[in-house]
């Protein structure tokens, strides 16, 4: 297996992803709850798009950690990440897919496929993690890491002997924007077919369709964030028969 050095050429060519176990963070008064740490990296330029301390690893957190590293950033042309089961999940495919983002997953057993940013996360642990107080809440946390990450990125590598801020901005004609309704692309999608009654089940709500589409198959797509509260919900415009947003109304 050939296993030499990789460096993609250009800004946002290729973007590492993966988790860290953090410190212990207070919720809920005094109960503790441990934080894990997202991070997102261009391989390049060793820039971190966006890194922040979650609650939990789930798909929810690095699609907003994801969300955010685009933001800022604009679209990799790939992801690399690992295979957990929040990373090989198919809202993720559906969302990358929509963005034109490709999704390479590290071989099992290979984690020296992202060295990059586990070499990071053990920067991080060295040098971030001794100078945070004992006591603090996720929020206070991700406060002081963001000051953190934000002196980073002015700091020379070691490697490139750049500032990844520097290096990153060398090249940025390679480098596409976000659209402006990025978060529209961060929607689950499912299929339902229309009732006679013209009415379907979505997440515990039910839905009206129009009349043209009784026994049709359409595609909806929706925030589980931020679910419909009204029970009924009327389409207002059809985007296609298997490309329905039950949002609009």
């Amino acid at each position: 297996m050939d296993r030499r050095a990789f460096e993609a050429s250009s800004p946002n060519q290729l973007w590492q992803s993966d988790v860290m176990h953090g410190p212990m963070v207070t919720v809920d008064k005094n109960k503790k709850k441990k934080a894990y740490l997202i991070a997102i990296m261009d391989d390049n330029s060793r820039l971190i798009p966006h890194a922040q301390f979650y609650l939990a690893e789930r798909l929810s957190d690095f699609k907003d950690c994801l969300k955010n590293a685009l933001e800022k950033r604009g679209l990799p042309q790939k992801l690399y990440i690992d295979n957990g089961s929040c990373y090989k999940a198919l809202n993720l495919e559906q969302v990358t897919a929509g963005l034109g983002i490709g999704i390479a997953h590290t071989p099992p057993y290979t984690p020296q496929g992202r060295g990059k940013i586990e070499r990071w996360f053990r920067y991080v642990r060295e040098n971030f993690l001794p100078t945070c107080p004992k006591e603090h809440s996720l929020a206070s946390l991700n406060e002081l890491f963001d000051d953190w990450v934000e002196k980073y990125q002015h700091k020379i590598h070691s490697s490139t002997k750049e500032t990844p801020i520097e290096r990153y901005r060398k090249n940025m004609k390679c480098v596409r924007p976000a659209p402006k309704s990025l978060l529209d692309y961060f929607r689950f999608i499912e299929f339902r077919r229309v009732k006679k009654d013209r009415t379907f089940r979505l997440n515990g709500t039910i839905y009206e369709a129009p009349l043209q589409l009784i026994d049709e198959r359409v595609e909806a797509r929706f925030h589980k964030e931020d679910p419909v509260k009204r029970r009924k919900a009327m389409l207002g415009s059809i985007l296609s028969r298997d490309n329905w947003d039950p949002r609009q109304n």
